[in-house]
């Protein structure tokens, strides 16, 4: 196996885990909870303080759990609510644009044709 097909391979199974929606919320919220084992480890501090810090401090798995069970069951929902919204707010927005068009474009005649009767 040469680098290039490492690389795919390893591209294919992020993309694979990224695309499920619950193990990606669930890995995000799992390090929003706990960002401080993170951050001792992006520090590089000694094997000692993790090892205290661990010994003093649990990991939260329930939370993040139930937190992005939540996310992935409320945002389809949110997203059914929102969409006629969004489809009234589009629809009134196009009648308002046309309206407005409409006057301006007769504004502009009037005034047109009031040019022509002067000449």
């Amino acid at each position: 196996m040469n680098f290039e097909e490492l690389i795919d391979t390893i591209k294919g199974k992020l993309y694979e885990r990224l695309s499920n929606p619950i193990l990606f919320s669930y890995s995000i919220f799992f390090i929003t909870f706990n960002w401080r084992f993170f951050y001792k480890l992006i520090q590089g501090d000694s094997l000692s303080s993790i090892d205290q810090f661990l010994i003093n401090n649990s990991f939260e798995i329930t939370k993040p759990a139930i937190y992005s069970l939540i996310y992935v069951i409320l945002t389809p929902i949110l997203k059914l609510i929102s969409e006629p919204y969004s489809e009234f707010i589009k629809t009134l927005t196009l009648a308002s644009r046309n309206y407005f068009r409409k006057n301006w474009q007769e504004q502009d005649m009037a005034t047109i044709s009031e040019i022509e009767k002067n000449i």
